[in-house]
């Protein structure tokens, strides 16, 4: 009885601890899924898609790496065939040939004739037959004019870029998120302030109303404050339509269904110190904003994608080899045996006329270069601009915070 009753309290712990469990990921249905910032953050890259997306690309260009490393190697292929055909060659027989053996006589005529039989053969492509064969063969790339060279440097460039591209998604995830949940903690705060000033207006409203049932003040007093006070109310409505506006903004980051339940746990952070001047903010973000970096890794890109297709100019070297074995080819009785061989060469391409393709690809490169270069000088151009917007934005964040210290301090 009390083994049964251990098991059943074992059962109801374990149940316990996985409903515990999924409360980190899902809420229990009724109740409101609750979140830290930084539990928030966490939940947000593991469930965002334009993360998964971005890794997915940065797992694609690996793989890219790895191919465009293949071609350092030689290949090796193994290859079989078999094919059944009625035109294969034999030997088969015909009508004899008769030779004649007795020589004349001295006045030309015979006196009588000696043949001499030979079976006939003729060749024909009448028979049919099964042909097998197995062949191994290699090719190297010898020379490539760099081709492959810069085909790696331009795969190991695109994975960098892929990574920049996973860590500026994660850094736009994160910056929303953020803003969305301290969004709503503000929302939350006015809801606070709003319900606070609702209540003593609506405490003043009472006393006024029961001054006026007194005969101490008049309508007119009495209706501005019923004024102030709807007026305190629709602001009251405001501001909790505010709350949800910035929990529904939230859960789009989280990828969470709008029907979620949800409340956000924290405070809002202190001032943040004084800033360093702009010009020093503006060289650290060059060096460490994802986007910025990219474009670079993307110039140098598209100069490799430059030497590729002047590549295209040279020639090429390979070699080849090959081992086969064959069987069912030959006439018969050899039809039955296997026969092997092997080749082994070098072959070499030299272009020699293309109509221009060669140079319209060079061409072309060296437009997405001066495209990419420009793309360079905007980038960092718009990067300055919000810089310098955002250092403005902190100042006189800063100076409206100061103000509203004195202004409760004189209150």
């Amino acid at each position: 009885m009390h083994y049964r009753t251990a098991l059943a309290g074992l059962f109801f712990v374990l149940m316990a601890a996985m409903q515990s469990g999924a409360q980190s990921s899902v809420p229990v249905s009724g109740e409101p899924l609750r979140l830290t910032l930084d539990e928030a953050i966490k939940m947000g890259l593991e469930r965002n898609p334009q993360v998964a997306m971005s890794e997915a690309a940065a797992d694609a260009a690996s793989a890219q790496v790895m191919k465009a490393k293949s071609n350092l190697y030689p290949s090796v292929k193994l290859s079989a065939n078999w094919v059944h055909a009625n035109t294969l060659p034999e030997f088969t027989s015909g009508e004899p040939s008769y030779y004649p053996t007795t020589p004349p006589n001295t006045g030309g005529v015979p006196v009588h004739y000696h043949y001499w039989a030979f079976p006939g053969f003729e060749m024909s492509n009448t028979r049919e037959g099964d042909i097998y064969g197995v062949k191994v063969e290699a090719q190297y790339a010898l020379y490539t004019a760099n081709r492959v060279k810069n085909g790696i440097k331009a795969a190991e460039l695109n994975r960098q870029t892929q990574d920049l591209a996973v860590q500026q998604a994660r850094n736009e995830l994160v910056y929303n998120i953020t803003q969305a949940f301290n969004g709503t903690l503000v929302a939350q705060e006015m809801v606070r302030v709003t319900d606070e000033a609702y209540n003593t207006a609506n405490g003043h409203y009472r006393q006024v109303k029961a001054l006026y049932n007194e005969g101490l003040v008049s309508s007119q007093d009495l209706l501005r404050v019923e004024s102030e006070l709807a007026k305190l109310r629709t602001q009251q409505v405001q501001a909790k339509n505010g709350v949800e506006m910035a929990k529904i903004g939230l859960k789009h980051q989280l990828n969470l269904d709008l029907d979620t339940p949800l409340e956000v746990e924290g405070r809002l952070a202190e001032p943040v110190p004084p800033l360093p001047v702009a010009e020093d903010l503006y060289s650290q973000a060059v060096q460490n904003r994802p986007e910025t970096r990219t474009i670079v890794l993307r110039e140098q890109m598209a100069q490799t994608m430059v030497d590729i297709a002047k590549a295209g100019a040279h020639p090429t070297v390979g070699l080849f080899a090959n081992y086969s074995w064959d069987r069912g080819q030959e006439m018969p009785p050899n039809d039955t045996i296997w026969r092997d061989g092997y080749q082994a060469g070098a072959a070499v391409s030299v272009p020699l006329f293309d109509g221009r393709a060669t140079e319209s690809e060079v061409a072309e490169a060296e437009a997405n270069l001066r495209q990419v270069k420009q793309g360079r000088r905007m980038l960092e151009l718009g990067v300055r601009t919000q810089v310098s917007q955002a250092v403005l934005a902190m100042r006189a964040a800063a100076e409206r915070i100061e103000s509203e210290k004195t202004a409760v301090k004189l209150a």
